[in-house]
């Protein structure tokens, strides 16, 4: 029989969402930033830099705000 502690889902404390979301989104917006300068000198790689911008962001917010 398993005990109630094993049973309990495990939750991250506030701090650790908010590091953990900062970091997700930093990546995401650093991606952007790269895919903006990828523009300006016309190189390829610019449709991959948005999805992988856009991922990071979203997976940043759903870290912050899922239970």
């Amino acid at each position: 029989m398993a005990s109630n502690d094993q049973e309990k889902e495990y939750e991250d404390c506030l701090g650790c969402r908010i590091v953990g979301s900062s970091a997700f989104v930093g990546l995401g917006g650093y991606a952007l930033y790269q895919r903006q300068l990828l523009l300006k000198s016309g190189q390829k790689g610019k449709k991959g830099l948005l999805f992988l911008g856009a991922g990071f962001i979203s997976a940043g917010l759903y870290r912050l705000f899922a239970k």
